[in-house]
């Protein structure tokens, strides 16, 4: 507990120190905790964040480019870099998406080797470099506090070297923190410290006793969750069931029916009467954004209120009628659209093909992946054909305004890639993510005629 207080201590006074010089160095005055988006807020949860930042991944699923100083100070230079080493200890993985089709990584305290194991300045590249992509997005981090050490906990030095690295960017894109299993030095940092924490980043932040307290905003099957930490959960979860309460923390979610459009297979669904096979709640979301706000910057990057989301989606499920129009927000839109294939049963793609369709992402040879898609589209059910074919159209008139809108299909497939195809099995691996995302990019550039066999 003494070491752990100086190590606050010490990175508290560093990063304050720091912030304060960056600031007189600029002419600036000192601003209050509270003030903008760049306040400071309370040191160890910036290492938290930090240390839990997401990765995207790399054309290259074993080896990524990386732009590094060089040594004679002439500026950045690009090399390749083998990050295969530091990818075996699983520190971080991607969990698919969150509820709102939005990514979400998770950093595994319990993965962290002795610091003399590992060259944390390459963790450090290996982070930064896989994260550039991602930060015009919305995203999650999980962080699973359990295993951390002594032994495995990072250096001053080293935190101090992320808060330096990672600029606003990665910050502002943040859409939540959640801290899983806590420690009481955790807690009590939080209780002391909450007054200094700026609020907009004070509610991105939740703390979770239990694994299960996650599921209202993600799938929380779909975590790749250490052994350890498991036994450890089901620990914390007998006791505080045997006492009687419920987790603390954030309220746990109820759990959710089955519905009818939203968290439903594909073939129970009621179709649209003027688009065959094609869910009404489909056509209504892409009819909005195509007439409201096909030109927004952004569109499919950014989250809104769950609250709302959740309302839509219970009005869908109970076949009340909901104007996408009168909510007047086209990033609302965006939002359910993404959810609703992230929620369906069984991915649009189908888990039977998904070891076909990721194969295909290392398909060099146009002709022949061109060939390859059209047969396992064939194979596709045909309302999951049809639901694809018309979703691509809308897709393709998105990147058709993406010099407004900033979404061209390179990040059309980004985001859609995994809410369309996801493994069966527990968690995605970056390299299966990245081969998703390739996956959704040949469908998006591919000529319909060719894949679809019609006009």
């Amino acid at each position: 507990m003494l070491w752990d207080l100086w190590y606050f201590f010490e990175f508290s006074v560093g990063i304050l120190i720091d912030c304060l010089s960056e600031m007189a160095s600029e002419g600036e005055h000192p601003p209050t905790l509270e003030a903008g988006p760049e306040g400071m807020h309370c040191a160890w949860l910036i290492g938290l964040t930090v240390l839990g930042n997401s990765l995207r991944v790399s054309p290259d699923w074993s080896i990524a480019i990386v732009r590094t100083e060089s040594n004679d100070g002439k500026g950045d230079t690009s090399q390749d870099e083998d990050f295969s080493d530091i990818a075996e200890y699983h520190i971080l993985s991607m969990t698919s998406t969150d509820r709102m089709g939005n990514p979400v990584f998770c950093f595994k305290a319990s993965c962290l080797p002795p610091r003399k194991e590992c060259d944390y300045d390459k963790l450090l590249r290996y982070m930064k470099t896989e994260m550039d992509t991602l930060v015009e997005s919305d995203y999650s981090i999980i962080y699973l506090h359990h295993g951390l050490t002594s032994k495995n906990k990072p250096s001053l030095k080293w935190l101090r070297q992320v808060y330096g690295k990672f600029d606003r960017r990665y910050k502002k894109n943040l859409k939540a923190l959640h801290v899983v299993h806590p420690s009481t030095f955790v807690k009590v940092c939080i209780t002391l410290f909450k007054p200094l924490i700026s609020k907009k980043f004070g509610r991105k932040l939740h703390m979770n006793a239990t694994l299960s307290q996650l599921s209202e905003n993600f799938f929380v099957d779909k975590l790749d969750v250490p052994p350890t930490v498991k036994v450890y959960d089901e620990k914390i979860q007998a006791g505080l069931t045997k006492k009687g309460k419920k987790a603390g923390g954030d309220a746990a979610a109820p759990a959710e029916a089955v519905g009818t459009v939203f968290g439903a297979y594909l073939e129970a669904m009621e179709v649209s009467a003027t688009v065959p096979d094609v869910p009404q709640v489909v056509v209504d979301i892409a009819t909005h954004i195509t007439d409201t706000g096909i030109d927004t910057e952004g569109i499919f990057r950014r989250s809104v209120s769950l609250a709302v989301v959740r309302q839509i989606k219970a009005d869908y499920n109970a076949g009340r009628p909901v104007d996408l129009a009168a909510k007047n927000d086209v990033q609302l839109s965006a939002v359910l659209l993404k959810s609703f294939f992230r929620e369906l049963k069984e991915p649009l793609l189908t888990f039977q093909l998904y070891e076909d369709f990721t194969a295909l992402a290392s398909d060099g040879n146009a002709d022949t992946r061109i060939a390859t898609l059209a047969k396992l589209i064939t194979a596709l059910p045909p309302r999951n054909a049809a639901v694809l074919e018309y979703l691509l159209v809308f897709l393709r008139s998105v990147a058709d305004h993406a010099e407004v809108n900033k979404m061209g299909t390179s990040n059309l497939a980004i985001v859609f890639g995994p809410n369309l195809l996801w493994s069966p099995d527990v968690a995605l691996s970056f390299s299966d993510t990245g081969k998703i995302n390739q996956v959704a990019r040949y469908l998006l550039e591919a000529d319909p005629v060719q894949i679809f066999g019609s006009d």
